[in-house]
């Protein structure tokens, strides 16, 4: 998610960038509205639905790690652990912080 949310940053940028030139061109040195129209295209291009769609994506892939015994207590440690290559578990399988804690 994080890769995905710098592509589409970096996207919206260059969008409103060349939406901001092009509408100076064409309106001839008018600044202020080439401004708010940029600024209308990059709130249009966020889909209002992506938190709703990420939220539930996560909860699809906690379901299916409980299913596969593998609790996990928050979502966003579902993109992480979805992020590593290697994982180290003490003689348990238990994955800690490592801290010494009673």
């Amino acid at each position: 998610l994080d890769q995905f949310g710098r592509w589409i940053s970096v996207a919206v940028v260059v969008i409103c960038v060349a939406t901001f030139v092009v509408d100076l061109i064409a309106r001839d040195g008018s600044a202020g509205s080439s401004f708010g129209v940029a600024i209308g295209v990059a709130v249009a291009i966020i889909p209002e639905g992506l938190p709703a769609m990420v939220t539930v994506t996560l909860a699809l892939a906690v379901t299916t790690m409980a299913r596969h015994k593998a609790i996990v207590r928050k979502l966003p440690a579902v993109e992480t652990l979805g992020c590593v290559s290697v994982v180290c578990t003490d003689k348990t399988g238990t994955l800690t912080k490592n801290e010494m804690t009673v």
